[in-house]
């Protein structure tokens, strides 16, 4: 089976093609603010440097979050529509299910949510955005913890004594794991935004 991949949750957006023997490409970009208006350039260099058309794809599996309002929306949108025009299934698949995909195994997954909160899940930890200094405290000793939120606030976690790992990777949203985790059984992707948006459509004046 041969999938496209992509997540536009966090800064960092990332797209990736697999097949059934493993990763063929992946890459991602850092583009604070623009990586989700990004995805389409690096979908686009992914399928040309493979000699792969989307009609030669068996399905997309797109990230469904938590993360940026706006860029789960743009990266769902991407998805569906790519999708939806070559008439291939469609998946999503948890940021934080993705994460976890390449980490050690009883490690919680952290993204950062901004308004000084993070995203977190993982084991004896419920899928909800928590205040990280509280989230720390809450941890066992020696937890590992992945993500862009660990960085974010690795002193913190750190003093708590939770393990931010120094491998870099760990701690990005890469899209083979969406490939290796989609199910394609018909459910369109939903956005996974555990707390309300940060920005909400304007009110109709009549």
């Amino acid at each position: 089976m041969r999938v496209l991949a992509l997540d536009t949750a966090t800064d960092r957006a990332t797209a990736a093609l697999v097949a059934a023997g493993g990763l063929v490409l992946e890459r991602g970009g850092d583009a604070r603010g623009s990586a989700a208006r990004d995805v389409l350039a690096l979908i686009h260099g992914i399928l040309g440097e493979a000699g792969v058309r989307l009609a030669d794809l068996d399905g997309i599996a797109v990230g469904t979050g938590p993360g940026s309002y706006t860029g789960l929306r743009i990266g769902i949108a991407t998805g569906e529509a790519l999708a939806d025009g070559a008439g291939l299934p469609v998946a999503g698949v948890s940021t934080l299910d993705a994460l976890l995909h390449h980490a050690p195994p009883g490690a919680v997954a952290v993204i950062d949510a901004r308004r000084h909160e993070v995203f977190a899940e993982g084991p004896g930890v419920t899928a909800a955005a928590y205040d990280p200094a509280a989230l720390a405290g809450s941890l066992p000793a020696g937890t590992v913890v992945v993500g862009d939120g660990a960085l974010r606030y690795r002193e913190l976690l750190t003093e708590a004594g939770v393990t931010v790992p120094a491998d870099e990777r760990l701690h990005q949203v890469r899209a083979d794991a969406h490939a290796v985790l989609a199910r394609f059984d018909g459910t369109r992707p939903t956005p996974r935004y555990l707390r309300e948006p940060d920005a909400t459509p304007s009110a109709v004046v009549r």
